[in-house]
């Protein structure tokens, strides 16, 4: 894994500060610190359409995490069982967040908000992080083969 300078200072998105050099997974974990942004964001402006952008985020969560358990499931990556679970307590949370928005709750936004910013590290650093070599190695043989 190495830290992603952001050769897109130009662009106003956040730039996640690391990446695999594993496409797609990069692009996608870009794509979710981009919509844990904007929550994080929303919440912190109090824009009032936290919701909305909480249903994107199940949205491409559910693809995210089909592309990394497909490439889990092909590769035959260790730990994949703890690693799904992962992802299952994650899409739990997220569909509690809904259910916490109908209240508006400040302590339930400040719960979302650090929730959000512990998941996303704390789950590509070290649960993402140990199919690196794996997916590597046998997207490189997956190449030559062609």
């Amino acid at each position: 894994m190495k830290s992603a300078e952001s050769s897109d200072k130009k662009n106003s998105d956040p730039v996640i500060p690391f990446k695999f050099d594993i496409e797609p997974i990069d692009s996608q974990h870009q794509k979710l610190f981009r919509i844990f942004q904007r929550i994080l964001d929303n919440i912190e402006q109090k824009s009032g359409n936290t919701e909305q952008i909480i249903e994107e985020l199940e949205e491409y969560t559910h693809y995210h995490f089909s592309t990394e358990e497909n490439l889990m499931k092909k590769f035959k990556c260790p730990e994949m069982a703890t690693h799904v679970a992962q992802h299952e307590i994650f899409k739990q949370k997220v569909l509690d967040f809904k259910t916490s928005q109908l209240f508006q709750s400040a302590t339930l936004n400040d719960e979302i908000a650090g929730f959000l910013r512990k998941w996303f590290l704390h789950h590509i650093l070290e649960y993402d992080a140990k199919y690196v070599n794996t997916f590597k190695e046998n997207m490189n043989s997956e190449t030559k083969e062609i």
